[in-house]
């Protein structure tokens, strides 16, 4: 099990991708701009768990909307139990969108097998 958490790197991001995180993410907008502006995650679960479907849905939307805007951001996998701010080593556990994009396919693959 892991924990995403997904960071953004820019205090000046576009009211209208605060509004598209805001209707991804299901924070209130201030809350979203707090959390830019003191480089918090705008996304932070475990997703490994009996809501897999859905927080894949929401990573790849959150990741797709700030790709799309260009807005620099930051991925984290940090270990089962593990967030941002409990974990010693935040920097290490940082990954790269593709590592992120191979996790999540590979999780689609390993959940429509049949188990035996």
């Amino acid at each position: 099990m892991s924990t995403i958490a997904i960071c953004i790197d820019e205090s000046a991001v576009p009211p209208t991708t605060i509004i598209k995180l805001q209707r991804l993410t299901g924070h209130s907008l201030n809350d979203i701009r707090d959390r830019i502006r003191q480089r918090r995650p705008i996304f932070e679960r475990e997703i490994f768990d009996a809501q897999y479907v859905e927080h894949a849905s929401k990573i790849r939307a959150i990741v797709d909307c700030l790709d799309g805007a260009s807005i620099p951001n930051r991925i984290y996998e940090l270990p089962e139990g593990e967030t941002m701010e409990t974990h010693p080593h935040v920097s290490q556990c940082q990954i790269a969108i593709e590592v992120l994009k191979n996790i999540l396919d590979q999780a689609d693959l390993e959940a429509d097998r049949p188990i035996l």
